[in-house]
């Protein structure tokens, strides 16, 4: 009967870590220590440039949750940059791709973030130059809301790069959930609480608040 137990207990515990956890985040590259040494950074948003929800929703729903954590670093939320920075406009533009079988692909994911690195190098450089940061974070997200079906889900890459657009961070996340509201801009307020959450539950993970 105790081996049984013992063998038991770790599934059942992983099913309650499971079961609490509200985002299912994959990290793909952490370079822990590069990382660790930024003192400064900027955060941007990269949406879909048909979203409903818009960057300012975005903005000063992020500004709210971080004024509510002590930060560990010097996090700047960026607000001017172009739409080639801070929006894309088709599934193939996106850094979160997936095969026809709804699995991720890292490989291209990459592809697709170095080529926007390189293409935007002048502008990010630039951000990165004017506001004296060490390094970016890119927040890539695309969200759905139907108010009928009483239901929001949302999509998201996380990448943190330094000040010559290295690669030292990428994670990936899809997630859905059931809303209580019929009217849009509920649903979309809840929807956003989760996208700031899963932002700063992150960037707490990789100390960059007090946790």
């Amino acid at each position: 009967m105790k081996k049984i137990i013992k063998l038991i207990l770790p599934i059942f515990i992983l099913l309650i870590g499971l079961s609490c956890s509200e985002f299912s985040v994959k990290t793909e590259i952490n370079q822990s220590q590069p990382i660790s040494k930024i003192k400064s950074i900027g955060l941007i948003f990269r949406i879909f440039n048909q979203s409903r929800i818009t960057q300012e929703n975005y903005l000063k729903n992020i500004t709210y949750w971080k004024s509510n954590s002590k930060a560990l670093k010097d996090l700047i939320i960026l607000k001017d940059y172009s739409n080639a920075i801070g929006y894309f406009s088709s599934d193939e533009d996106k850094f979160f791709q997936l095969s026809t079988k709804n699995n991720f692909l890292k490989f291209k994911s990459i592809g697709v973030i170095k080529h926007y690195l390189s293409e935007n190098e002048s502008e990010l450089k630039k951000i990165i130059s004017e506001n004296n940061l060490e390094g970016l974070i890119i927040y890539e997200i695309y969200s759905i809301i139907s108010t009928v079906m009483q239901f929001m889900d949302f999509d998201s890459i996380i990448i943190i790069v330094d000040k010559d657009l290295n690669i030292l961070y990428m994670d990936h996340q899809t997630d859905n959930y059931e809303s209580d509201q019929y009217i849009f801009e509920k649903t979309r307020d809840q929807l956003i609480d989760k996208i700031s959450n899963r932002l700063i539950t992150k960037l707490n993970s990789l100390n960059f608040f007090v946790k």
